[in-house]
């Protein structure tokens, strides 16, 4: 089984490792710096791994912590990990240095080929039956079962089971993949063409050459 690491728990130790002997309100009122309207809770949220990851999220993340530490702090501290994780339940695991070559240009594929060998038959067979993808099964077993397809099936015929009980275990087990699928949102991307992103970022370029000097200088 893969890892059950997810990004949202290593950006957390890792902002709680930065922070130090800071308190939760000196680090939201960093982020206030810089443009960002955090209080403790939303400091809070994430060193607790409550939040979605999304870029705009990670360049402010970056951005308070330098804010207060009065270091750069950049992407490949707040993904370091000694384990692989995912960034989400259907993404493919990866390092924190894979994560971060990709992040600078680099090609996803050998993440990517990595993952695909433990994608099993019967996922790929699912996958192709509900038009979706390995992955994707993999993630929402683990999700709506905590473990994969099938040990869950297994599990429900229960030891010596003949095949056809096996099989009614496996039909009902692919109808409540369906109806999660169902249930999925439209894939959306939200990177740096987002427009409300983009306009914050503008707004923050100014205070952000200003922190990059007072860095400098120290």
């Amino acid at each position: 089984m893969g890892s059950q690491l997810k990004a949202t728990d290593v950006i957390a130790a890792n902002v709680r490792r930065l922070r130090g002997d800071h308190t939760m309100d000196d680090l939201a009122l960093a982020a206030q710096r810089i443009g960002k309207n955090w209080a403790s809770g939303n400091v809070s949220a994430i060193e607790s791994g409550r939040f979605k990851t999304s870029l705009p999220q990670i360049f402010f993340i970056c951005g308070a912590l330098s804010e207060l530490t009065g270091s750069p702090v950049t992407v490949e501290d707040i993904f370091m990990s000694d384990e692989p994780f995912r960034l989400d339940d259907f993404s493919p695991e990866m390092t924190g240095d894979e994560l971060c070559a990709f992040l600078a240009g680099g090609p996803a594929k050998a993440v990517a080929a990595r993952d695909k060998a433990v994608v099993t038959f019967t996922e790929r067979r699912l996958a192709a039956k509900l038009k979706s993808d390995p992955l994707v099964i993999k993630g929402l077993a683990q999700e709506l079962w905590g473990r994969s397809f099938e040990d869950e099936r297994d599990a429900r015929a229960g030891a010596g089971a003949s095949a056809q009980l096996r099989g009614r275990r496996s039909r009902e087990l692919q109808k409540e993949l369906a109806a999660r699928i169902a249930d999925l949102p439209e894939p959306t991307v939200r990177i740096a063409d987002d427009a409300s992103f983009m306009a914050a970022f503008q707004r923050q370029k100014a205070n952000w050459r200003e922190t990059e000097r007072r860095l400098a200088d120290r």
